[in-house]
């Protein structure tokens, strides 16, 4: 009998520790020199765990502030893991994204759009890799379109310099009017997995 909770002990630790080895924390900061809307920052976070069918979850916090749009966004969010071998990573997600103070053309503004997302990441283990993600949202006659690519240069365990290209198309309805506005340009930030 003792030998069987020994051996029950045993097995029960090595299965913690496998499970522990496949949870992950993600943070970043991104700085976004747009071409007509001057600059944006964002922060973002996430957390994977070993739980099956419960999802991972994502934030993201980001700031515009230019003379002709302006408004803080929120965003929580829960993805699958659909991909993860090394080589390719592919998550899919929905969540909300939380548009506050917002400011369009001297009009007020504040939205929520459900949102769904797709990421992927390309040979993430080595020096040198590469990550695209598309945003898509909709809330009634308004919509956004968020999407951006880069790369990742390794510098020491799980940190990395990344870079890339960022376009963020929203659609908005603001009282009786529409303000179609279209931001891009390169960013630069850091990335953090551990």
């Amino acid at each position: 009998m003792k030998k069987t909770l020994l051996t029950g002990a045993v097995l029960l630790m090595t299965a913690g520790a496998a499970q522990a080895d496949m949870l992950g924390v993600k943070v970043g900061y991104n700085y976004w020199e747009t071409s007509s809307h001057d600059e944006v920052q964002s922060v973002y976070g996430s957390f994977e765990h070993f739980i099956p069918l419960v999802p991972n979850v994502a934030l993201r916090a980001e700031q515009l502030d230019s003379k002709k749009l302006s408004f803080t966004s929120y965003e929580t969010s829960g993805y699958y893991e659909i991909l993860d071998n090394g080589n390719i990573d592919l998550d899919l997600g929905l969540g909300l994204r939380r548009i506050a103070s917002g400011e369009s053309n001297g009009f007020d503004f504040s939205e929520t759009f459900p949102v769904a997302s797709a990421e992927v990441t390309l040979f993430e283990d080595s020096s040198l890799s590469f990550f695209g993600r598309v945003d898509l949202g909709k809330n009634g006659d308004s919509e956004f379109k968020d999407a951006q690519v880069g790369a990742r240069l390794g510098m020491f365990t799980g940190f990395s310099l990344q870079a890339g290209y960022r376009q963020y198309e929203m659609d908005l309805k603001i009282g009786r009017a529409n303000d179609t506005e279209t931001m891009r340009g390169f960013n630069a930030g850091v990335h953090w997995a551990f």
